[in-house]
């Protein structure tokens, strides 16, 4: 209403029909947009808090980029379609997939992307991109303003990736690619090293025990995560994991994987479908799963790795994944199992399973 705007409205944009679920033209100037209306709330919160004595925590949660892109006509029109490459990944949708995989399309628009698609939305992101960046600008300026920049750690993150047609898909869910799950993380403020960039791997779950610490709290015992302060104290090769495990249970449609990543190697487990396995350092794209040549040494490697962190979880899905995806003896919470057959043929072997058939019989 300050704009003079009444209610959210968006028009078709210029990319034409076969683009209305995904991108849409918002008639309004940059500050009256979604991520500008979100800037001004963190601007005048902290006008408010820099009038205070005490420490504060503020988090500005802009909703994008993300489909669908209702942004004003000037970023959405910003960059060229024609100069958008297409990802490495984008032909190899049918290259050794899970189903699903090959299917998602039919959840996200009924349609499989095409070259024209998938780089008018590439640039409708990258509008998107600009816009929120643009609106970080502003609460930056506020920073310095209220003189409050010199003592004021700064982080930047995203929730998750987007695939942008990386292997045919577009958005995120019912994959496990770095697209989706290697998001950005720039930390700034008094004495972090401008510039220096650290390679290991750290999570979502390391900012809370960050920030704890950086308050002067103690970090409670069950927090999973660990402080980056090492990090930022100059320490860019101090390590807080050699691999990450990552869960999903689908998107829209229940889809369970779980994986574990390093900085070498990436294995998939797709609890309905083929596994995967990439090599990230050759194949940073993930166009090949090597799942059928891979070493099985080297598979079985991460496989323990992933049984390992199930049993230590009490993951729901222990049970399932070690009778149906190993075939040597082992045992789980100290019940020697032996090897197992078909991961699509062990339903009855599963102990609840087997008391149902038993009370089905009774009856």
């Amino acid at each position: 209403k300050k704009y003079g705007i009444d209610g959210f409205k968006t028009e078709t944009s210029r990319f034409g029909k076969e683009a209305s679920p995904y991108l849409a033209e918002h008639n309004v100037p940059a500050d009256a947009s979604i991520p500008g209306y979100l800037a001004a709330q963190t601007i005048e919160c902290l006008n408010r808090l820099a009038r205070q004595e005490s420490r504060f925590f503020v988090s500005c949660n802009f909703w994008g980029p993300h489909i669908p892109v209702n942004i004003p006509p000037e970023f959405l029109y910003m960059y060229d379609p024609d100069k958008m490459a297409l990802p490495p990944s984008f032909r190899n949708i049918t290259d050794h997939r899970p189903e699903i995989v090959l299917q998602a399309h039919k959840y996200f628009g009924g349609r499989v992307l095409t070259d024209d698609m998938a780089r008018r939305i590439k640039t409708a992101y990258y509008g998107y991109a600009t816009l929120i960046d643009s609106q970080i600008g502003r609460i930056l300026e506020a920073l310095d303003d209220l003189s409050l920049r010199e003592n004021t750690l700064i982080v930047f993150c995203s929730d998750h990736g987007s695939t942008l047609g990386g292997h045919g898909l577009q958005d995120k869910g019912l994959n496990m690619y770095d697209d989706v799950y290697r998001i950005p993380l720039i930390i700034a403020g008094p004495s972090v090293e401008e510039g220096a960039v650290a390679e290991p791997i750290v999570s979502h779950i390391d900012l809370a025990p960050t920030f704890i610490q950086l308050a002067g709290a103690q970090v409670p015992d069950h927090y999973d995560g660990s402080s980056l302060l090492p990090f930022l104290n100059g320490d860019l090769e101090y390590t807080i994991r050699q691999e990450m495990v990552m869960e999903a249970f689908g998107h829209h449609i229940p889809f369970l994987q779980r994986a574990v990543r390093d900085l070498r190697y990436k294995y998939i487990y797709n609890a309905s479908s083929i596994d995967e396995f990439y090599d990230i350092q050759s194949d940073p794209y993930e166009t090949l799963n090597l799942i059928d040549s891979v070493d099985r040494e080297l598979l079985l490697h991460y496989r323990r790795k992933l049984r390992d962190w199930m049993e230590a979880n009490e993951d729901p899905l222990r049970l399932f994944y070690t009778r149906t995806t190993f075939t040597e003896p082992y045992s789980l919470g100290g019940k020697d199992i032996g090897p197992s057959g078909s991961r699509y043929d062990v339903a009855m072997s599963f102990p609840r399973a087997e008391e149902a058939a038993r009370g089905r019989d009774r009856g």
